[in-house]
C-alpha cells in the first residue's frame, strides 16, 4: 500500500521501518485512496463509496441479463473490443482508400488531415422557396404564436394553482402570457407590467402560484409534440439525431453562478452559459443554465438519456462538448457520438489488435500509442453497471460524470471508462477524416442549432442580454420560459411555412423534398418584439390561420428568386 516513492525513505540504514516515516507515507497512501474512491467513509459526502451513486449490486445481478438486452450490450468485454477492433480495421482502409483517391483528406508530414468540406451546395430551388417564405409569412408580434397555438392546444391547462385552489382570474391566460414575455425577453415583471395593461401585483402573484418546472416542461412537451406531428417536420428529418451547445450569458450582477469563469470560454468577466438541445426536426427538447466553471461535456446527455418525447440515437456537439468519458458513455447506452473536434489531427490515436502496418496511414496514426483492453475487461461488468444505473435513473449523467471527474486521483471506474472512451474517440476520427458525407452531416447539423441563437437573441434582449438574477432557481425558471416562447415561435412557423408550401403547390409552383428539408423554422425577422404589449389579443378561430401576404412567385436565373421588398414592411398588430 505504501508508494514506492517512500519505500526506502521509511526505512533507517538497517532496512527496518521507522514508525514515524511509515504512519506518514500511510496517511499519504490512505489520502491517494480516499481521492480515488477505492476506500470512501461512511457518511461522508466528499469521500463516500462511489457504488452508492450506482444501482445496488443486488438488482444489478437480477437484472443484468435483461439490461444488457436493452442496451444490446454483451456482459463480457471480449465480443465488444472485438467489433470495435473489426470497425477500427474497416476505418483504416477506407481513410487509407481516401488518401489515395485524393478525396478532400490528405498525408501531411505524418499527419492524416481531412479537408473541411465546403458549404453544401444546393438547388436554387432553397433559396426561392426560403424567399417565398420570407414574404409571405405573416407579420405578428411576439406574444401571436402563444395566442395561436393555445388555440391550437390548450398548452395552459397545466398551469396549475400550487395550493390546488381554483382559477378566479377572468384573464388568467393573457397574464400568463404576460409572464412568460417577461422572464423570455428578460425584461422582467416590472419591466413588461410598464409596457402593458397589467399591473406588478397581478402578474408577481401569477407567477408565484402558477408557474413551476413542472407545468414548463409539460407545455413544452405539448407544443414539440404538435410541432412533429407536422408534414413538414418529417421533412427536416426522422427525429433522432441532436445537437448541443452552449451560449454565454453576461452577468450584471454578482450572484453564485456568475462568479464562475471557464478558460476555456476566454472571457475575463462573469456569467453563466445557457445549454440548449435541438433536434434535427428543429425541437429545442432541453435548456439548461450551468456554470462557466464546468466543462460543457459534463451536461451533453441529462437532456438525451431521460427524455420523454424523442428517442435520440445520434448527437453531436463542439469540441467543448465532448471527451473520452462521455465517448463511452454513449456506447454503452447504445447511442453514437459524433462530435466536431477541432484539431483532430494533434489527437494521439489509440491501436486496438495487431493494426495493419502495411497501410500508410496505420503507421501515421496508430503506431504511437496503443489501448490497454485488460483494464477495460477488468471492469466492464461495473462500465455496465453504470450505464443501466443512467437508464433506470438512479443517477443523472452530470452527477455521475461530475463524481468521477473531480476525483484529484483517477477512480478506476473512471479510468476503464476512460480507456475505452479513447478507442471509440479514435475510431470517430478515423472514419470523420474518410467520410466526407459524415462531416457534411454534422456541420448540418450543428448549423440547425446555431440558428438558434439568433432567435433566441431575438426574443431576449431585455437589459441588453444580461442576467441580474441571484438565484439559480430563478435562472432556470427564466430558461424554461425562453425555452418554452422559442418553441412557440418554431412551431408557429413550421405549420405557417406548411400554409406556404401547399399554398405555392396549388398555384402550380411545386416545390421538391430537398427544399424542404433545408428551409428553417427558427426564423424571426417577422416577428415584432419591441412596443406596448397587448396580452388579450384575439387569434384566428376554429383553426384557422392568418392570411398570407402576397408575394412576387417569378423565377429568375434558373430558379434564383426575385426580390420584392414592397412586402417586407413590418406593420404594427400583424392581423
Amino acid at each position: 500500500m505504501i508508494a514506492a516513492r517512500f519505500r526506502e525513505w521509511v526505512a533507517d540504514e538497517r532496512g527496518r521501518p521507522v514508525r514515524a516515516r511509515y504512519e506518514l507515507a500511510l496517511m499519504f497512501a490512505i489520502r491517494d485512496a480516499l481521492r480515488a474512491g477505492t476506500v470512501w467513509r461512511p457518511r461522508s459526502r466528499r469521500y463516500a463509496d462511489p457504488a452508492t451513486f450506482l444501482m445496488p449490486i443486488g438488482q444489478w445481478q437480477a437484472e443484468r441479463d435483461e439490461l444488457a438486452v436493452t442496451l444490446r450490450r454483451p456482459l463480457r468485454a471480449e465480443p465488444r473490443l472485438a467489433e470495435l477492433q473489426a470497425e477500427q480495421e474497416a476505418a483504416v482502409r477506407a481513410l487509407q482508400r481516401a488518401v489515395d483517391q485524393n478525396a478532400g483528406v490528405r498525408l501531411e508530414s505524418g499527419k492524416v488531415i481531412a479537408d473541411r468540406p465546403d458549404r453544401l451546395w444546393l438547388p436554387p430551388e432553397v433559396a426561392w422557396l426560403d424567399d417565398q417564405i420570407e414574404q409571405r409569412i405573416p407579420l405578428v408580434e411576439l406574444v401571436d404564436p402563444l395566442v395561436e397555438i393555445e388555440r391550437w392546444i390548450g398548452f395552459s391547462e397545466h398551469f396549475v394553482h400550487a395550493g390546488g385552489a381554483r382559477r378566479r382570474m377572468p384573464d388568467f391566460v393573457s397574464r400568463l402570457f404576460a409572464v412568460l414575455i417577461a422572464y423570455a425577453t428578460n425584461l422582467g415583471l416590472h419591466g413588461i407590467a410598464s409596457k402593458s395593461s397589467f399591473t406588478y401585483p397581478q402578474l408577481a402573484q401569477l407567477s408565484d402560484w402558477y408557474l413551476t418546472e413542472e407545468a414548463l416542461r409539460a407545455a413544452i412537451a405539448d407544443i414539440i409534440e404538435y410541432q412533429c406531428q407536422l408534414g413538414l417536420a418529417g421533412s427536416f428529418g426522422d427525429g433522432t439525431f441532436s445537437m448541443s451547445d452552449a451560449q454565454r450569458l453576461e452577468a450584471g450582477a454578482k450572484d453564485a453562478l456568475s462568479a464562475a469563469r471557464a478558460l476555456e470560454f476566454g472571457y475575463r468577466r462573469g456569467g453563466v452559459a445557457l445549454l440548449s438541445w435541438v433536434s434535427d426536426q428543429y425541437a429545442l427538447y432541453g435548456a439548461k443554465i450551468v456554470t462557466l466553471a464546468g466543462r460543457e461535456s459534463t451536461y451533453t446527455l441529462d437532456e438525451i438519456v431521460h427524455n420523454p418525447l424523442l428517442e435520440i440515437e445520434r448527437h453531436t456537439t463542439d469540441t467543448y462538448g465532448s471527451t473520452d468519458l462521455l465517448f463511452a458513455i454513449f456506447d454503452l447506452l447504445d447511442k453514437t457520438f459524433h462530435p466536431r473536434i477541432r484539431d483532430l489531427e494533434s489527437h494521439v490515436d489509440y491501436r486496438v489488435g495487431p493494426g495493419q502496418p502495411h497501410l500508410e496511414v496505420d503507421r501515421a496514426l496508430l503506431r504511437k500509442r496503443s489501448a490497454r483492453p485488460a483494464i477495460i475487461v477488468e471492469r466492464w461488468e461495473e462500465m455496465c453497471r453504470a450505464a443501466d444505473s443512467l437508464k433506470r435513473g438512479y443517477v443523472t449523467p452530470s452527477e455521475l460524470i461530475s463524481r468521477l471527474q473531480a476525483q484529484p486521483q483517477q477512480n478506476p471506474l473512471a479510468e476503464a471508462l476512460v480507456e475505452y472512451g479513447r478507442i471509440l474517440r479514435t475510431n470517430h476520427g478515423l472514419w470523420w477524416r474518410a467520410d466526407e458525407i459524415l462531416r457534411r452531416e454534422v456541420g448540418l447539423m450543428l448549423n440547425k442549432g446555431e440558428k438558434f441563437h439568433g432567435l433566441r437573441d431575438h426574443i431576449r434582449f431585455g437589459r441588453q442580454g444580461q442576467t441580474r438574477t441571484s438565484s439559480r432557481e430563478q435562472h432556470e425558471l427564466t430558461a424554461l420560459c425562453l425555452q418554452l416562447v422559442m418553441c412557440a415561435v418554431t412551431c408557429w412557423n413550421t405549420r405557417y411555412e406548411t400554409a406556404i408550401i401547399e399554398r405555392l403547390e396549388r398555384d402550380g409552383h411545386p416545390v421538391g423534398p430537398v427544399a424542404r428539408a433545408h428551409i428553417s423554422p427558427a426564423r424571426f425577422a417577422h416577428i415584432n418584439q419591441h412596443g406596448r404589449y397587448h396580452f388579450n389579443r384575439r387569434g384566428p378561430t376554429d383553426g384557422r390561420l392568418r392570411r398570407l401576404r402576397p408575394a412576387n412567385i417569378q423565377r429568375h436565373g434558373g430558379g434564383q428568386p426575385a426580390a420584392n421588398t414592397s412586402t417586407r414592411s413590418h406593420h404594427a398588430n400583424g392581423d
